[in-house]
C-alpha cells in the first residue's frame, strides 16, 4: 500500500450519484500543486503560459483521510473508503494581482454514510485547507505486446 499526500486540499463541492454499481459519493477537491505530487504522478513540470490543463492519470484508492490543518479542528478530520482519485486538472487562479496553481481532481467514495461525513466536516471546517492522505494501490507499467 503507497500514500500520497496532498497539502492545501479542501472539498469544492461533494454530489450523490447513482450508477448500475450503486450509489455513490463523489467528492470535488482542490490542492496545491507540491513537487512530491508531481513526482509521485509522474508529470513534467507545468509552463507558466498555460492557465489550466488536463493531467493523465488516476490512483486506485482504497483509503482517503482528510485532516484540517487548525489543530483545533484535528478531532474532525474524516476517514473514507475511495475507489479512484482522479480527473486531475491545473488551473491558474489570479486573486488580488497574485496567482497560484491550484490542483483539481475528483474522489470517489461509495461507503455508506459518506455523505453525512462530508456535510459535517464541511460545517465544522468549511473550505479552510487541509491534508488530504490517499492509501493506493502501486500500478505497475508492462510494456506493451509488441
Amino acid at each position: 500500500m503507497n500514500n500520497i499526500t496532498f497539502r492545501g486540499a479542501y472539498i469544492r463541492f461533494a454530489d450523490l450519484r447513482i450508477n448500475e454499481a450503486g450509489v455513490f459519493c463523489r467528492l470535488h477537491l482542490t490542492a496545491e500543486l507540491t513537487d512530491p505530487v508531481a513526482e509521485a504522478m509522474s508529470w513534467d513540470a507545468i509552463p507558466e503560459c498555460i492557465d489550466s490543463a488536463k493531467l493523465e492519470g488516476a490512483l486506485t484508492s482504497q483509503k482517503l483521510t482528510l485532516t484540517p490543518n487548525q489543530k483545533q479542528l484535528a478531532d474532525d478530520a474524516i476517514e473514507m473508503e475511495c475507489s479512484e482519485v482522479s480527473e486531475f486538472q491545473v488551473v491558474r487562479v489570479t486573486e488580488n494581482e497574485s496567482t497560484r496553481t491550484e490542483l483539481r481532481f475528483t474522489a470517489r467514495v461509495s461507503q455508506a454514510g459518506a455523505i453525512q461525513w462530508v456535510e459535517n466536516y464541511l460545517r465544522t471546517a468549511g473550505q479552510d485547507p487541509g491534508a488530504l492522505k490517499v492509501s493506493y494501490v502501486k500500478q505497475e507499467e508492462l510494456p506493451l505486446a509488441g
